[in-house]
């Protein structure tokens, strides 16, 4: 029997690349107060402080079985079962004061003039969105037997299921693959020749995790955040636009009939044994994607949707 344990903790996207000590902030005031007490502002993206953590941890158990028969060789067997907790924290947007401006140079050289920059674009913002947590939980279940023919053959099968219910940061489900929906067989085998050469070749099935940046896309927004843009002109700052997101759910949508991707693979090999410290090798190698999961009009329907293709 064995048992193992993996950990891994990761943050994707950016954080603040860099900050402008431009304008006094007295020259930004004349629209709604700029909250920023050392007269610095972030000259970048809208995004550019979002990060999304990517978090995981994955038990697993297998029992290992040694079987010698007479009628059909040695076996080796192993049955494991894996259970990955997947879980997300889409960040939220931070800048400083809450707001993001954006300056134009005289001189065209944002990266050296900014001292001598005027504002050009500000966005305010109320009830900021905050981080939307998400937890997917992934069951594996395989089992597989080497089985050692003859002291020339060896052939290896195995089956693989991958049964998970993937849910957004309001625990709705989004999208679910039952144990038959995700049946992954393989087999394969490897003959000795004698005088240094052999053959191998398998073919397999393999189950490609949903993204998570698909759930992301189905979270709802966690707070009613609403978002100010004014246009900097002669008079100081004008108000130019208001968007609201309220307490919703994502506009995007799932066709009904939304399958697991997978990857078909076969590959044959020849080795030939040269000398004692010699020896040369041939792999070649099929493989074919499936049932991939992308977002768009696929079908070019008018419908705009994650599907298969």
């Amino acid at each position: 029997i064995e048992g193992r344990y993996t950990k891994t903790r990761g943050i994707l996207g950016t954080l603040p690349q860099f900050a402008v000590p431009g304008i006094a902030v007295d020259a930004l005031t004349t629209g709604p107060s700029y909250a920023s007490d050392d007269g610095w502002y972030w000259g970048a993206s809208y995004y550019d402080t979002y990060t999304s953590d990517r978090n995981m941890d994955i038990y697993g158990v297998a029992y290992n079985w040694l079987l010698d028969t007479e009628s059909f060789g040695y076996h080796d067997i192993k049955i494991g079962l894996d259970y990955q907790d997947l879980w997300s924290i889409v960040g939220d947007n931070m800048y400083q004061g809450d707001e993001l401006i954006w300056v134009s140079t005289q001189t065209g050289n944002a990266f050296t003039n900014w001292a001598n920059s005027d504002p050009y674009e500000r966005t305010t913002f109320e009830n900021r969105l905050a981080a939307a947590e998400t937890h997917q939980k992934f069951f594996s279940f395989y089992i597989q037997d080497s089985i050692e023919v003859s002291d020339n053959l060896t052939i290896n099968f195995g089956l693989r299921m991958d049964p998970n219910s993937l849910n957004n940061n309001l625990d709705n489900e989004v999208v679910s693959f039952g144990l038959f929906d995700s049946i992954q067989p393989r087999i394969g085998f490897a003959y000795d020749f004698g005088n240094g050469l052999s053959a191998r070749a398998s073919w397999g099935r393999y189950a490609d995790m949903t993204s998570m940046y698909m759930i992301d896309d189905f979270n709802a927004f966690p707070t009613p955040e609403s978002q100010y843009n004014y246009r900097w002109g002669a008079g100081g700052w004008s108000l130019q636009s208001v968007t609201q997101l309220g307490l919703a759910q994502s506009p995007h949508s799932i066709d009904p009939d939304f399958g697991m991707q997978y990857a078909d693979d076969f590959n044959f090999g020849l080795d030939y044994q040269l000398s004692a410290d010699m020896a040369v090798s041939f792999t070649g190698v099929w493989r074919q994607y499936r049932n991939l999961q992308v977002q768009g009009d696929v079908d070019e329907d008018g419908n705009y949707l994650w599907e298969n293709v």
